[in-house]
């Protein structure tokens, strides 16, 4: 949530138990750590309820963008190539 437009920057669908699916960035907020940061908090709750949420995997009509970002998840070990 943008709190001063009060306005949605970014989605994630994900099982609890299981992996993260789709992660959506309006593009006025990309490149600023939205998306990751929706993983590493999911991860995190995830965790804390004993449960383990897979990180996501390469998908078949990822974006330009996406690609990049993971990319970037890929060397930090944060995702699988």
């Amino acid at each position: 949530m943008h709190k001063p437009t009060n306005s949605v920057v970014g989605e994630m669908y994900y099982h609890t138990d299981g992996p993260i699916f789709q992660i959506d960035v309006d593009e006025n907020h990309q490149r600023k750590g939205v998306a990751t940061g929706m993983v590493t908090h999911a991860t995190k709750v995830a965790k804390a309820s004993n449960k383990k949420i897979r990180p996501p995997s390469r998908a078949y009509t990822e974006t330009e963008e996406g690609s990049d970002w993971a990319d970037a998840m890929v060397k930090r070990g944060l995702m699988k190539e």
